[in-house]
């Protein structure tokens, strides 16, 4: 996946899937990669959808990883519940997209501070933490 945008001369290091925003396997799958000389993140959507991100290792600043609470999550997904009652059920949709809202706009994965004051992030759940720390360990290598 990350090979077609690439050069065909740049080497990729490691390769790492970071879990998918979503329930029973429906949202968005995370894959992050390290090259020579950058650092990527093809997030895979319905339909087709692809976001590339990518970053140059020189140009990282700084690393925040975060893995909040999932109580309101649940607590959303409580209320659509409750909600579902009034409505015959049709609110039981909304529950395969709220884990997609909820991470909107509470940030779970890794952030990379690339200078200019931009940022690169990329989804990651709790079980997958640790394939986090080995795509950081390989950029920090290639530095």
């Amino acid at each position: 996946m990350f090979r077609t945008f690439l050069a065909m001369d740049e080497q990729i290091v490691d390769v790492q899937y970071l879990g998918v925003m979503g329930f029973f396997g429906f949202g968005r799958k995370s894959f992050g990669a390290t090259t020579t000389s950058r650092i990527a993140k093809i997030e895979l959507g319905l339909f087709g959808e692809v976001i590339y991100h990518e970053a140059m290792i020189r140009d990282v600043n700084s690393v925040h990883i975060s893995q909040p609470s999932r109580l309101y999550l649940y607590i959303l997904i409580g209320l659509l519940v409750l909600a579902a009652i009034p409505t015959f059920g049709l609110t039981l949709i909304l529950i395969f997209f709220a884990p997609q809202l909820y991470y909107r706009f509470v940030k779970s994965g890794v952030v990379l501070g690339v200078k200019e004051g931009l940022f690169l992030y990329a989804f990651a759940d709790r079980a997958r933490l640790p394939r986090v720390r080995l795509l950081l360990g390989a950029m920090a290598k290639q530095r």
